[in-house]
């Protein structure tokens, strides 16, 4: 989930719970203005515990997708132009 500045409480709260609720194994919440992401897994008792949060220049690699690597550096960069 990427947070905007007008859905934070509602992908932090409402969109867990339902998440949860489904049983969704993971749930990740990037928050391009604070710079950071968090993976969530859902542990005992159907709630999500945050196992991981990175931020910055970090290097997310997440146990549940070996091999998988996400600079977070090139998250923050602005959109990239389209050559001409």
């Amino acid at each position: 989930e990427v947070v905007s500045p007008t859905s934070g409480r509602y992908d932090r709260v409402q969109k867990l719970a339902w998440y949860a609720a489904i049983g969704a194994q993971e749930y990740w919440i990037v928050d391009p203005h604070a710079e950071t992401l968090e993976r969530l897994v859902l542990g005992t008792g159907g709630h999500f515990v945050i196992v991981q949060s990175v931020g910055g220049t970090d290097v997310f690699r997440p146990d549940s997708f070996p091999g998988l690597e996400v600079a977070l550096a090139d998250l923050w960069q602005g959109p990239v132009s389209a050559p001409a």
